[in-house]
């Protein structure tokens, strides 16, 4: 993640949101040993990184240019700015959904006003965490 940008490679053009595909998703957290351990676990499942960045300037391009299904902010990235955040990410061309990982409930109260998608914290299984980006990505469709 140096130079705070990483596009993920060999991905082709989206697939329609009729054909069965995997979820694309971004990864955007500040801490690159935890996003590098992100990746690798979602890559056993139907989940595909398209991008990462561990600063907030590029994750505005980069989902209107890889337009993943989910954007997955770490809430120590985000901090206050998270309503912005999630407000200029829903008016791209192709909405995203958002979720926020936070490290626990009491770690950042003042995301609650934000309205992402859903939240998921460190003390939930990685199978819930799975669960969470599908659910999300499937609203956008619904």
């Amino acid at each position: 993640m140096r130079g705070g940008l990483q596009l993920a490679r060999g991905r082709g053009a989206r697939t329609s949101h009729k054909e069965i595909h995997a979820v694309q998703v971004i990864l955007a957290t500040s801490r690159p040993s935890f996003c590098d351990s992100l990746c690798l676990f979602l890559s056993t499942f139907e989940v595909d990184v398209v991008g990462t960045t561990d600063r907030l300037e590029p994750l505005f391009e980069l989902a209107a240019n890889r337009r993943p299904d989910v954007v997955l902010i770490g809430a120590e990235l985000a901090d206050s700015s998270l309503g912005t955040i999630v407000d200029r990410l829903r008016q791209l061309d192709e909405p995203v959904s958002v979720v926020v990982f936070q490290d626990g409930e009491e770690d950042h109260p003042h995301l609650g006003d934000a309205h992402p998608d859903a939240y998921v914290t460190m003390g939930e299984s990685p199978h819930r965490l799975i669960e969470i980006m599908k659910n999300a990505a499937g609203q956008r469709f619904a």
